[in-house]
């Protein structure tokens, strides 16, 4: 079983599906998207750590941006 906190990519989909691992529920994993949503539940034999360049993305966008200071 993949960690709590960990990502992980759906492989089932026509496209690939990243999501954050939250819990675990029946034998299966439940997934958040990215960028926040609806959870989904994925078998493990359907999941698989994401490439470098899918990290790369998953780190962009969950990596806070501050605030711009006003002059």
């Amino acid at each position: 079983m993949p960690p709590i906190g960990s990502y992980m990519v759906d492989t089932r989909m026509a496209t690939t599906r990243p999501g954050r691992v939250m819990d675990y529920e029946n034998g299966l994993v439940v997934l958040r998207p990215v960028c926040g949503g609806t959870e989904w539940t994925a078998p493990t034999t359907d999941l698989r750590p994401p490439t470098d360049t899918e990290a790369e993305r998953i780190r962009v966008l969950t990596t806070p941006v501050p605030p711009v200071a006003k002059p």
